[in-house]
């Protein structure tokens, strides 16, 4: 039960992320004007500044992870946000609810705790099951927010001197929420079972394909002693620590699954940006279309996590992620042929493109997240898992940059998004041996949920495939 109660708390944990975003977002435009704000750079800053402040947190909630007790990281970061959502709630002027907006994005970084988690009460064959569960929870989140944002255009009341309305009700409520959730885990959550204590080397593997070339593997009980670093070592300094602690990340392989994430959150964050401007223009939608647009789309995503959780068990990470970008690159490019070639695209046309796009988006969501814990020691997991977050919020930030090319032309983000993409399909082929995983395989706890591994059927043809563990950072 203990477990359960813990599981349940780390839901409501990715739950609460892209509800935060989804409720602030329709009304901060406006909020911003109350305070006679009617600059679209400041209003770009603001809404750019969570993205910035949870880039820059998340490796260092991941570095502590791998140090301190994950209930204590949980209940600060949202206690944190708390303090973000107040000062948003209550902002004296344009400058408050920034600040307010980038201390929640501190606070907002222990979203990268979730995978980490997942690392720990699981084993590599069922924890992108696992993870494709727990998004459904946070789809769930985008889900309720535009219905939040509805009722909150009905509330203006006074509590005190506090003036909740449309425009601070989404901050207030917020506060709520994280406080009510900071007491649940104080009360409810279990740490998980620890992550090996010192590094403990990949297991070694002879890939028959490559004539005995060797994939990192633990010994037959799953783990291997490390070998002790010499006395000088021990006294390195916190920042050269965590330089060597980075060199045995960035692998090839750490290295694709990054750049995987950045380029998968550049091109769905400028998709976004897009569609507005781009379905008014084509076919004078207002905002009640395009919120049943991303409704519809929040449907098809629980759709297919609930599809990838059934497969996952039985295909590889690096396969699931090869279907997605199988249709990322169908979807771009049909798009661009349709942007570009017709003056006057028809709405069911620019639906096929975009369900494409939209049914290649999970097979990212999942499986980036699960496999790079895969690939590192379990001592670096957690600054593995910050480093993956971090990627994600850049491309949050730049993305929407790219999107608002559609000024210019409008096939410009399309044929953008699809060089990216195609330059990602490069470097996965050339990378896609060393993202196998073999099955039953264990470099991480296998304390958790292990009995839901068993028997599992690999569709992957080829068996032990090597993998790359040389450092890129010498």
């Amino acid at each position: 039960m203990g477990r359960k109660l813990s599981l349940v708390g780390v839901a409501l944990v990715g739950f609460l992320g892209p509800l935060e975003y989804s409720v602030v977002m329709p009304s901060l435009w406006y909020y911003l004007k109350e305070f006679d704000v009617t600059s679209q750079a400041f209003y770009s800053f603001v809404l750019s500044s969570f993205s910035l402040a949870h880039m820059i947190a998340s490796p260092c909630v991941g570095w502590l992870a791998d140090r301190r007790p994950m209930k204590e990281l949980l209940i600060v970061g949202l206690l944190v946000s708390a303090v973000g959502h107040a000062l948003y709630a209550m902002a004296w002027d344009e400058w408050g609810v920034l600040f307010g907006r980038f201390i929640a994005g501190l606070g907002a970084s222990n979203f990268t705790l979730v995978s980490v988690y997942v690392a720990c009460i699981t084993t590599h064959d069922n924890r992108t099951t696992v993870t494709a569960r727990l998004n459904i929870f946070t789809e769930m989140g985008l889900l309720l927010g535009p219905a939040f944002a509805i009722l909150f255009e009905q509330i203006d009341f006074y509590i005190g001197p506090l003036h909740v309305n449309q425009f601070t009700a989404p901050g207030y409520v917020l506060l709520v929420v994280c406080l009510l959730l900071s007491l649940y885990l104080l009360f409810f959550f279990e740490n998980p079972p620890p992550l090996a204590s010192s590094s403990t080397p990949s297991p070694v593997h002879e890939d028959p394909e490559t004539n005995g070339k060797a994939w990192s593997e633990s010994d037959g009980d799953g783990k291997q002693e490390a070998p002790r670093l010499p006395p000088a070592e021990e006294g390195k300094s916190s920042a050269r620590m965590l330089l060597a602690r980075l060199r045995g990340i960035l692998t090839l392989a750490t290295v694709t699954v990054l750049f995987t994430q950045f380029i998968l959150f550049f091109n769905q964050t400028s998709m976004e940006a897009l569609m507005a401007p781009l379905t008014e223009y084509y076919y004078d939608f207002g905002p009640l279309e395009n919120s049943l647009i991303f409704v519809g789309i929040t449907v098809v995503f629980l759709v297919m996590y609930v599809l990838i959780s059934l497969l996952s068990s039985h295909v590889q990470d690096r396969t699931l992620i090869a279907l997605g970008l199988g249709t990322e690159i169908f979807s771009l490019l049909l798009s661009l042929i349709i942007f570009l070639t017709l003056e006057d695209p028809p709405f069911w046309l620019y639906c096929i493109a975009t369900f494409f796009f939209v049914i290649g988006l999970p097979f990212f969501f999942c499986c980036t997240s699960s496999l790079v814990t895969k690939l590192v020691e379990e001592r670096d997991i957690g600054l593995a898992s910050g480093l993956l977050s971090s990627s994600m919020q850049m491309a949050n930030i730049l993305g929407p940059l790219w999107g608002g090319t559609f000024a210019i032309a409008p096939w410009m983000p399309f044929a953008g998004d699809l060089v990216l993409v195609s330059l990602l399909a490069a470097v996965f082929s050339f990378s896609f041996r060393s993202l196998y995983i073999p099955k039953g395989a264990e470099g991480a706890n296998t304390a958790g949920l292990k009995g839901n591994s068993q028997g599992v059927p690999d569709f992957e043809a080829g068996g032990g495939e090597a993998s790359e563990t040389t450092p890129l950072i010498n």
